[in-house]
């Protein structure tokens, strides 16, 4: 009987922690990570793991604290932050297109 009230125990403990996952997921969904996809698609492989339910509830408190200085930045420097993303994306662009000395700015 003992046996069978520790398995209880442990099949409802798992299922908590699967509910916890899917509200993870959610908030996780509901974050504007733009710039910090790298990190979010992180978290987001963590998700299928019910014994990482503590790992990835730090993950994401750490990717907020990112997405809030990020979006307090842009507050301080309008105009910069978009002038930054779009330079990133040509030269990654360029990087992709082997054109490395476009994306570093050597004269042509």
């Amino acid at each position: 009987m003992r046996d069978l009230d520790l398995i209880k125990r442990k099949f409802e403990e798992y299922e908590r922690r699967i509910q916890r996952l899917k509200e993870l997921e959610r908030e996780l969904n509901s974050l504007n990570t733009e710039g910090l996809e790298a990190e979010a698609n992180a978290i987001k492989s963590k998700l299928k793991n019910p014994k990482k339910v503590e790992e990835i509830e730090k993950d994401i408190e750490v990717l907020k604290k990112k997405i809030k200085g990020r979006e307090e930045w842009k507050k301080t420097t309008p105009g910069l932050f978009d002038t930054a993303q779009r330079l990133a994306n040509e030269a990654t662009k360029l990087f992709k297109g082997k054109e490395y000395g476009k994306a570093v700015g050597a004269p042509a």
